[in-house]
């Protein structure tokens, strides 16, 4: 709804008749404040609404990136060295460990 040039200048003439010529123009600045105020809260809205959009999507596509690994990425390479048995029973596992490779037992 768009206000015409008639019904402007009815609502000027309502407002000159109830506030007086003197406060007219002290009506019309601190219209004109909120005015400014309402358009600046609605700005920085959109903007914190924007910057909230580009976190969720710069979270998502980090998300989605770390999903992406390379084939053996986070794979340990070098396995860790066997224990060293203790002398007294290095017989019987050598024996054992002869048995697991298809030496013979």
């Amino acid at each position: 709804m768009v206000i015409g040039n008639s019904e402007l200048l009815i609502i000027l003439l309502v407002a000159l008749l109830l506030f007086g010529g003197d406060k007219l123009p002290e009506l019309a600045r601190s219209l004109g404040k909120a005015v400014a105020e309402y358009r600046r809260a609605m700005q920085e809205a959109e903007e914190k609404l924007m910057a909230e959009d580009l976190k969720r999507e710069l979270r998502q596509q980090m998300q989605e990136f770390s999903e992406l690994k390379p084939p053996g990425v986070g794979v340990d390479v070098h396995p860790a060295p066997p224990e060293k048995p203790d002398q007294g029973d290095s017989r019987l596992l050598r024996r054992e460990d002869a048995g697991e490779k298809g030496g013979g037992a």
